[in-house]
């Protein structure tokens, strides 16, 4: 309540959580990809279906990084030719499994944890 979700509000808008979660320092482990990816999928939903429609930007970079996708280039545009697939789903796991499954059709990217 009060000046603490002002405080919530403005860290939350600074890339906070895309940065701790891709670089580890959010205690997601290694063991438990699928439920850290939901967590990034779920906390930036609305930057990512921006960024998969334009096909570049810091969350779609962060979602290469996090799937080890070799070739970003062709991840993108797998993500963004399949945009309206992605953003028509209702829940982050369904937009979380609709993005791996995308990336699976895609082997060019190279997406190594799909």
């Amino acid at each position: 309540p009060g000046p603490i979700q002002i405080v919530a509000a403005t860290l939350n808008g600074t890339g906070t959580q895309t940065f701790g979660l891709s670089s580890g320092t959010s205690n997601c482990v290694e063991g438990n990809k699928t439920a850290a990816l939901e967590v990034f999928v779920e906390a930036n939903i609305i930057a990512l279906n921006n960024d998969i429609s334009r096909g570049e930007g810091e969350t779609v970079a962060t979602l290469d990084r996090m799937l080890s996708c070799s070739d970003s280039g062709v991840a993108n545009k797998a993500l963004q030719s399949n945009y309206e697939r992605i953003s028509s789903q209702k829940s982050s796991s369904d937009v979380t499994a609709t993005i791996k499954k995308t990336l699976r059709e895609a082997p060019r990217a190279g997406c190594t944890d799909v």
